[in-house]
């Protein structure tokens, strides 16, 4: 039978030309072959097995899933509605068999279009974007002054990259011009597979009516009976290289002819221009969501378009996925289609009939290169897909396989090819790398795990990348590196580039890796190789708790030491100390002297913050007679910092370290200046031991030093000395930006700055510290950025922005009590500058009994000594000089506090006192204490606050008071 009548088309199956609504459309020679042999049979239902053996020669017994894919591919062609086909019918369990059309009046066919219209098809929708790309390839056929112009350009792209849509949209703009009076002819050779059929194609597209020559002077000849045209060649993937010496003989035969072509690699002719195509802009892919879903009549609010902004992106603006989503959104609305991403590619399909085949999901688009490539090349691109974010070549020698192919190339020509098949880009950076779409990667890694090869080529991925996340942060060595548990290395860039890859290596190694890599991972990730917040360190290494215990004893240790210093740089020290007292006991069950080590220093930091300073002054000698200074300088060198740490807090009250034993003794008394000293003379060893290392480690710890040194020269009155280790602090932990250690050189450098009483550079620094801060999840230093800032606006007498910062914060669920502690008694201050005598009582009230129970006899004696002054704005006087006289006899001369309480103590009496000389020598006493511009230094704890406050107080009162 050489003609079929149907109901949407009419089929030539000696020509294998199918006609209908769509214009012609080409069959492959075995769907030709199929329908031919079913249409012979009408009615009747033909087995599997016969149509294996009589259409493709199949010997008796064989079963292909190829008659399958011919029955789907033919049924698109024909059918109405190839979901439910009314001619090529499927018998369960029998074969197939064909239906004619039932008798109707058949229609004329439409008359064939003119040449130069073959192309010019209206558009199914608006076409979006590439205004750049239609322009380049309008001036490539055009040429520029006085040139002629490409013969040959080839447009290539990655499937779904919007080639064949380009293409259409480029012709018409030609055509509208008038630039090929021969015509524009289009061929499209979707399923061509040899040069006959690619021949065929060719010379349907040239005459449609007539018989095709398929010989290719034939077709050359006509081709130059044109004159000046435009062949457009769709879809050659299959037949690259007949289609290539096609097009060279037809170039060199016709003179005036003009080709363009679609594919996913280049012809490699020298004719070619390669317009290679990437996916839409951003904007260009949400205006082309936006167009459809006007189409559809859908209404977008604002979290509609938020949602195709997000749609856009994640489909990284791809056409093909972006038209298949947009398919979605009248049944599923944006929103709808998000939240369904998580199915991956596969959930986005499209059944308009109007569509191509390969053109109705990403999945069918990419299968055609997959067909298309030889063994060792598929099985190379799924193992490319293990790699998130690219891979360079290094590591695809590391991680790909192939070598059970006796004839595979090496892996770089591998990934040549698959670059030049538009299956892997090339990027553009200086050091060679390959990066996937994620449709492309997502379809790989689906062939790897239905292969059951996903487990092992992603443990060699993640050993690749544990080695290389060592060798970047120097963790090489890492029993025996110092300072890892710091958390302070720097984040390395490259890290940074393969954050993707090194968090999915953690994925694999902590689900099915050998224990102590995981460990190792562990510590390269939360120490030096990334910028991840500290509450992400917490929850990664919390994912491998599971497989501690297999791993040897050091290991459990050091895993158990960076929970603990990453619970206590996020602030949350009772959860730091259960992970510290666990790691002291199995370092000292491991007998490693640098574990042990480590470990005691970690415990003495809790135990400082803590208030234990007796414990904390413990740990560190302990540490520091295990750690000798000529084997470990560094390590000796951290010890030291945290013994002047812990000697600072005995000596001095501050809310750092709560104080031990009497008032008197914990206040700046006799013991001060040995402790400072000896706490100085600490520093100096310490630094003097840093500048002996080398690079970031060396460099980071000198920051640190000259950070502690600084606040304690400043304490000690010393204030250009410490503004000089201050500056340099920050300077020299510039370098470790994303660390707690630069952050905390910034809150040094605050409280120096506002000492000195440049409230200014006080306030830069501290906002930076809160930035950094917030952005590690570092809550103890956030807290103490935020104090510093509220502190400032006191200092400037500015109680309303005080009380409106002490609302906005985090304060308002600080957890460790020393920071509410100073939160409350700030606020307390700040309602007393406001006028609001009764809240401040309340506040500060709360603060004396924390403080109290927590040994802070500075904040208690603070707290004390504001509560006279809002009891005197209430009428109180006699509460108020009790209160005020009782905090002078606890408190030590010339402090901060006990000043506060003389200043409030002598204003209660001024106020008691009638008219009189004895007044007046109050009043004038009272005026110098409240004007002295040098009230000593304008620190950042609250008794230094509340002297500055109390002054103001003091000066109003007189004021209004005549």
């Amino acid at each position: 039978m050489d003609r079929l009548e149907l109901e949407t088309c009419t089929v030539d199956i000696v020509r294998r030309v199918v006609r209908g609504a769509e214009g012609l459309v080409r069959l492959s020679p075995k769907e030709a072959a199929l329908l031919d042999y079913l249409a012979d049979r009408p009615g009747a239902t033909v087995s599997r097995e016969e149509l294996l053996r009589e259409v493709w020669g199949y010997r008796e017994g064989v079963m292909s899933r190829t008659l399958d894919t011919t029955v789907r591919t033919l049924r698109a062609k024909i059918e109405a509605d190839r979901t439910t086909p009314s001619h090529v019918l499927t018998d369960p369990g029998g074969g197939y068999r064909f239906e004619p059309s039932r008798p109707a009046p058949t229609p004329a066919p439409a008359a064939p279009p003119p040449p130069t219209a073959s192309l010019a098809v209206q558009e199914p929708n608006r076409f979006v974007g590439r205004t750049a790309d239609v322009a380049q390839i309008d001036a490539l056929f055009s040429g520029a002054a006085g040139e002629e112009g490409c013969r040959l350009v080839t447009i290539i792209g990655a499937a779904g990259v919007g080639k064949t849509r380009l293409a259409r949209r480029a012709t018409r703009i030609l055509a509208s011009r008038g630039l090929f009076p021969g015509g524009i002819r289009l061929a499209d050779l979707i399923g061509c597979t040899t040069p006959d059929d690619a021949a065929h194609a060719v010379a349907l597209a040239l005459n449609p009516e007539a018989m095709p020559q398929i010989h290719a002077e034939a077709i050359g000849a006509q081709l130059t009976a044109l004159g000046p045209a435009l062949l457009v060649l769709d879809n050659i993937d299959s037949v690259v290289e007949p289609v290539s010496s096609l097009v060279s003989r037809w170039l060199d035969q016709a003179k005036e002819l003009r080709v363009l072509v679609t594919s996913r690699e280049r012809l490699r002719l020298r004719a070619e221009h390669v317009q290679a195509l990437e996916p839409l802009a951003l904007s260009d892919a949400f205006e082309l969501l936006r167009d459809r879903a006007q189409a559809a009549s859908l209404a977008l609010d604002a979290e509609g378009e938020a949602c195709l902004e997000e749609l856009a992106s994640r489909l990284e603006g791809l056409p093909l996925a972006l038209e298949l989503a947009a398919a979605r959104l009248p049944a599923l609305g944006p929103k709808g289609v998000v939240e369904r991403l998580h199915l991956g590619f596969s959930f986005l399909g499209d059944e308009s009939r109007d569509l191509p085949v390969r053109h109705t999901s990403l999945h069918r688009a990419i299968q055609v290169s997959w067909d298309l490539l030889p063994s060792w090349a598929r099985d190379a691109w799924m193992q490319t897909s293990v790699f998130v974010g690219g891979f360079d070549l290094p590591a695809a020698n590391a991680v790909i396989d192939i070598t059970r192919y006796s004839n595979s190339p090496p892996v770089e020509q591998v990934l040549y090819l698959l670059a030049e098949r538009c299956l892997i880009r090339r990027t553009s950076s200086a050091d060679l790398r390959f990066i996937a779409f994620e449709s492309l990667r997502s379809f790989a890694r689906k062939r790897l795990d239905l292969a059951e090869r996903g487990p092992g080529v992603q443990l060699r991925h993640a050993s690749w990348y544990l080695r290389l996340g060592e060798q970047l942060t120097g963790l090489a060595n890492a029993p025996s590196e110092t300072v890892w548990y710091t958390l302070e290395l720097r984040p390395q860039p490259r890290c940074e580039l393969e954050r993707a890859n090194l968090l999915g290596a953690w994925q694999a190694l902590s689900e099915r890796g050998p224990a102590e890599h995981t460990a190792r991972l562990a510590i390269v990730l939360c120490t030096g190789a990334l910028s991840l917040p500290l509450a992400t360190r917490v929850e990664l290494i919390e994912q491998a708790r599971g497989r501690l215990e297999a791993m040897p004893v050091v290991w459990r240790a050091r895993v158990h030491l960076l929970l603990g210093a990453l619970r206590l740089a996020a602030g949350d020290i009772p959860g730091a100390a259960p992970d510290a007292q666990r790691a002291l006991m199995l370092a000292v069950e491991s007998a490693d002297t640098s574990v042990v080590a480590e470990a005691l220093d970690l415990d003495g930091q809790i135990a400082r913050l803590s208030g234990r300073l007796a414990d904390a002054h413990d740990r560190y000698e302990r540490a520091l007679r295990l750690v000798h200074e000529h084997h470990d300088p560094v390590r000796r060198a951290i010890l030291l910092t945290g013994m002047a740490a812990v000697l600072r807090a005995q000596g001095r009250g501050t809310p750092e370290g709560a104080l031990r034993g009497t008032p008197e003794g914990a206040l700046r008394g006799a013991n001060e200046p040995d402790a400072a000293t000896l706490a100085e003379d600490h520093y100096t060893r310490a630094l003097a031991l840093f500048r002996r290392a080398q690079a970031t480690v060396g460099q980071g710890g000198q920051g640190q030093v000259l950070g502690h040194l600084g606040t304690l020269l400043t304490e000690a009155g010393r204030l250009d000395e410490g503004r000089v280790c201050v500056d340099d602090a920050v300077r020299m932990t510039g370098v470790l930006v994303h660390t707690p250690r630069h952050i905390e050189a910034l809150l040094q450098h605050g409280a120096v700055a506002s000492a000195e009483g440049d409230l200014d550079a006080a306030d830069v620094s501290f906002r930076r510290a809160l930035e950094l801060g917030r952005a590690l999840g570092a809550a103890r230093q956030v807290t103490d950025a935020q104090l510093g800032l509220i502190s400032i606006l006191l200092l400037r007498a500015n109680a309303r922005g005080a009380l409106e910062q002490l609302e906005a914060s985090e304060l308002q669920a600080v957890p460790h009590p020393l920071d509410r502690c100073r939160t409350m008694a700030l606020r307390g201050i700040a309602e007393c500058l406001a006028g609001r005598p009764t809240s401040a009582l309340a506040s500060l009230g709360e603060a004396e009994i924390t403080a109290t129970s927590l040994d802070d006899a500075r904040t208690a004696s603070t707290a004390l000594a504001m509560s006279a002054w809002a009891h005197a704005a209430l009428g109180r006087t006699e509460i108020a000089r009790q209160l005020a006289r009782d905090t002078r006899r606890r408190t030590a001369a010339g402090t901060s506090e006990e000043r506060v309480a003389a200043l409030l103590d002598n204003f209660v009496t001024w106020m008691q006192t009638p008219p009189g000389e004895p007044r007046d020598d109050l009043r004038r006493m009272l005026t110098e204490l409240a004007v002295d511009s040098d009230a000593r230094r304008r620190g950042l704890d609250p008794a230094d606050v509340a002297w500055s406050v109390a002054r103001v107080l003091v000066a109003r009162l007189l004021k209004v008071n005549g």
